[in-house]
């Protein structure tokens, strides 16, 4: 993980995944798993929001 990262309330990331959000917000909402070697990437423009948040 680098960047602008929220994690809401019992979410998980699991090994080898990527989260950059260098350039934005990313959000995980609650009880969210980003699984093994998913990878999250946002823009300059809009943030990334997985899940309920």
């Amino acid at each position: 993980m680098i960047g602008s990262v929220e994690l809401g309330p019992r979410a998980s990331v699991w090994p080898h995944a990527v989260i950059r959000a260098d350039d934005n917000l990313i959000q995980i909402g609650a009880r969210t798993s980003v699984q093994d070697n998913a990878v999250l990437h946002c823009t300059s423009h809009l943030p990334t929001i997985v899940g309920r948040t």
